[in-house]
């Protein structure tokens, strides 16, 4: 009893994930048979995979040996056990499992929130984009990926995919629809590419200033009173100027 082995011996390669599964046929000789056999039974053959040895996720059914895209490489030992004539014969092989480079074939960003506002004064407005990096087999890690968003406006940042937003924004933010950044993760070549947009708060009147006179003289007569007039103007949280605002006006003495 032998394995068929082809020169070089025997290999399976780790499948690509639009692959699936890879598999080979095993097949033995049975010359190592007793002499006595006269083929009047069928040779059975038995195949298993010896279970300390298989760390690499191969299966075996009947003789066909397979694994999948989640495969790993390393080396196995297969067992044909093979029984005819009241004679059993058993052989082994290693097969080597082979698995290319990984190569980064798809990058996608994904985050909790599609939308920030612009802060004000100190405070921030942050949220926090993941990057899923695959391979030609389907697994990878994020490590190795960069960051980047545009547009590069100030006030607008993303370090290790952590979008920050501060009061700069207001400068390039000028309402509440809103402007969209795009936030994109790189990986080995492979980009992927999430949008989130930044706006102004409902505006809030915050200041209202006054302009006009700063002094007026008490007239020498009832009868030609003196008058001077007052303008306001009023802005909201950002500094942007509110316009059609109604004011009430009084008179105090310091």
């Amino acid at each position: 009893n032998g394995f068929v082995e082809p020169e070089g011996g025997l290999t399976l390669a780790v499948p690509n994930k639009s692959t699936g599964t890879n598999s080979i046929t095993l097949s033995v000789t049975n010359t190592g048979l007793a002499g006595e056999y006269t083929g009047t039974d069928t040779p059975t053959t038995t195949w298993s995979i010896t279970a300390d040895q298989n760390s690499t996720g191969a299966t075996i059914s009947g003789n066909t040996l397979s694994i999948t895209n989640e495969g790993k490489a390393g080396e196995i030992t297969v067992k044909a056990s093979t029984v005819a004539g009241g004679e059993t014969v058993t052989d082994t092989a290693k097969v080597k499992i082979t698995k290319a480079t990984s190569v980064v074939e798809s990058v996608a960003v994904s985050g909790t929130t599609t939308s920030l506002e612009v802060p004000v004064g100190d405070k921030t407005a942050e949220t926090t984009f993941s990057a899923t990096v695959e391979d030609q087999y389907g697994s990878g890690s994020a490590e190795g990926v960069t960051w980047s968003i545009s547009p590069a406006d100030k006030g607008v940042t993303v370090a290790n995919g952590k979008v920050t937003v501060t009061s700069g924004a207001a400068e390039y933010v000028t309402d509440t629809t809103g402007k969209e950044f795009t936030v994109t993760a790189t990986c080995g070549g492979k980009s992927g590419e999430a949008t989130l947009t930044v706006k102004r708060a409902a505006s809030e009147a915050t200041t209202v200033t006054v302009t006009g006179a700063d002094s007026i003289e008490v007239p020498a007569s009832n009868t030609t009173p003196a008058t001077a007039t007052y303008q306001f103007a009023v802005a909201d949280q950002y500094g942007s100027a509110m316009k059609g605002q109604t004011a009430a006006w009084s008179v105090s003495t310091n």
